[in-house]
């Protein structure tokens, strides 16, 4: 299992950039790799961006939230490049990332907190960056975490990290740094292994589906149910871009066909982990429906 985190200069990974990536291999016995962090050039326009970003900040309690990032550009870790640059230096990053990956497993799962986002941000659409399409198994270890503790939040920002940290007795160096939230992560794993459940339990809790509502189910209850928020926008975001001006549509509509199917797999697997039959579901949707008048009723 690879635990990875990043830093960006935003959330929004159809403009900001990463600019930090920090990550270690978790054995199955729970043995800690060593950390590895990776530092990414930025563009001017990112980094104006981030300038902004934590000028509206000052006087909230989120006031130096951007600090170590312009700490680290100050000190020539982080550089100011092209577009071009960039991309072929984070292109190279990500291969090296790769690289590590697979020399781990064959099919790598990555962990970490919110995994999606660091996907989204890492691996955007084909060509960006010049590396591999988007193809590991990922793991929420936060979602995993509370369903241990018997909590379903709605998302996984319904309890906060900080929050769940302390309430498992957590503590770690550099917080909100890269290297600092894999140690976190690596630490929320083994606390969460030290339930009593094997380590098998943890790998179906991204895979074989079981009847009934149980700590495991709950967790992936609310894993399935981020997928469909998740790629609900996924699909959102593809409708929008089919409307611009010059977009072709047969490229959009096989988009839209992709993103519907996503967004279908965490759908069904909603059903799967709540016990629920789909025709369950279309009976009530069309009693409801009747209910309003807007089906005629049945003879």
């Amino acid at each position: 299992m690879i635990v990875i985190d990043t830093e960006t200069t935003g959330l929004d990974p159809t403009i900001d950039l990463p600019w930090e990536i920090a990550f270690m291999e978790l054995g199955a016995d729970f043995v800690q790799g060593p950390i590895h962090v990776l530092n990414l050039p930025v563009t001017q326009e990112a980094f104006d961006r981030a300038m902004a970003a934590a000028e509206a900040l000052i006087g909230t309690e989120k006031e130096g939230l951007f600090s170590r990032f312009f700490e680290a550009v100050d000190a020539r870790k982080v550089d100011i490049l092209s577009a071009h640059q960039v991309g072929a230096q984070t292109g190279l990053a990500l291969r090296s990332l790769e690289a590590f990956a697979v020399g781990t497993s064959e099919r790598p799962v990555w962990a970490g907190i919110n995994p999606m986002f660091d996907a989204r941000m890492l691996y955007r659409e084909p060509g960006t960056w010049e590396a591999s399409p988007w193809w590991h198994t990922p793991v929420d270890l936060k979602i995993w975490a509370l369903g241990e503790l018997g909590i379903v939040p709605a998302t996984s920002e319904a309890v906060g990290t900080d929050d769940l940290l302390e309430r498992l007795g957590i503590s770690v160096p550099n917080r909100h740094s890269a290297a600092g939230d894999v140690l976190m992560t690596a630490r929320l794993a083994e606390v969460a292994h030290a339930t009593g459940k094997p380590w098998r339990d943890l790998q179906r809790f991204m895979g074989e589906v079981r009847p009934g509502i149980d700590t495991v189910a709950c967790s992936a209850l609310a894993y399935a149910a981020l997928g469909v928020g998740g790629e609900a926008g996924e699909l959102v975001d593809a409708i929008k871009k089919s409307t611009r001006v010059g977009a072709k549509w047969a490229e959009h509509r096989q988009q839209i066909v992709l993103e519907s199917g996503d967004l279908l797999f965490y759908l069904m697997r909603v059903l799967q982990e709540a016990s629920v039959d789909l025709a369950e579901v279309i009976e009530a949707n069309e009693a409801k429906r009747r209910s309003r008048g807007l089906l005629e009723p049945r003879p």
